[in-house]
């Protein structure tokens, strides 16, 4: 992971009188990752979040805003296509991240149940032609 300069670089003093004396280990700290960060509930962490770099050094310097989103949901999602329809509660199916953009078919939809297999038609009724092509 990228090092980042320590706060107030002013006022760090490295070995010798030239900034040539000074060096990474003197001058910079490698800032905690969100890997351990836990997000409250509605929230999701982000991805890959051993990429995600905190402001400091410790674990408590990692945030919600840093480590978390709150992700879109599929209400409102109006692109399923035949055979498919928008998944139950849609509310509560959450996308891959915060935009609309982020929903799509894999995750807001299922495919809708057909006739095939169905064999409780009472008479004189008939299990309809092909009904592996007749949704329910």
């Amino acid at each position: 992971a990228p090092l980042k300069l320590k706060a107030d670089p002013s006022k760090v003093k490295c070995k010798g009188e030239l900034h040539e004396s000074c060096n990474d280990a003197t001058c910079c700290f490698q800032p905690a990752t969100c890997e351990g960060y836990k997000c409250t509930e509605g929230f999701v962490k982000k991805a890959d979040p051993s990429k995600v770099h905190c402001k400091g050094a410790a674990e408590d310097t990692c945030s919600e805003e840093t480590c978390c989103f709150k992700p879109s949901t599929c209400e409102g999602y109006t692109e399923c296509m035949i055979p498919f329809l928008l998944k139950k509660d849609p509310s509560k199916v959450h996308c891959k991240g915060p935009a609309k953009s982020d929903c799509n078919g894999d995750t807001c939809c299922i495919k809708a149940a057909t006739c095939e297999g169905y064999a409780e038609c009472r008479a004189p009724l008939r299990l309809v032609e092909d009904p592996s092509k007749v949704h329910c």
